[in-house]
């Protein structure tokens, strides 16, 4: 499971087969702090965004974004 909050949203994810993500509403903050700001993507996912590489890292290990990254790389090739 993981629970995610930037301030706007929170995303539990309980079972990857069944996660609906709004790109509307992500798609310009950084998916581990939530700050809006210029945006760099993870190359493997291409899903989510990140305001530094700081966050990207911390995101890697602190959230498991290691551990969901296929599976959100299997919804971007469907969107």
């Amino acid at each position: 499971m993981r629970l995610a909050a930037n301030g706007l949203n929170v995303i539990r994810v309980e079972s990857p087969e069944f996660i609906q993500i709004d790109k509307t509403s992500t798609y310009q903050r950084c998916h581990c702090c939530g700050k809006e700001a210029k945006i760099l993507t993870c190359s493997g996912c291409m899903m989510a965004k990140y305001c530094s590489k700081e966050c990207q890292k911390f995101d890697w290990i602190e959230f498991n974004h290691k551990g969901i990254c296929k599976h959100l790389k299997g919804f971007a090739k469907m969107m």
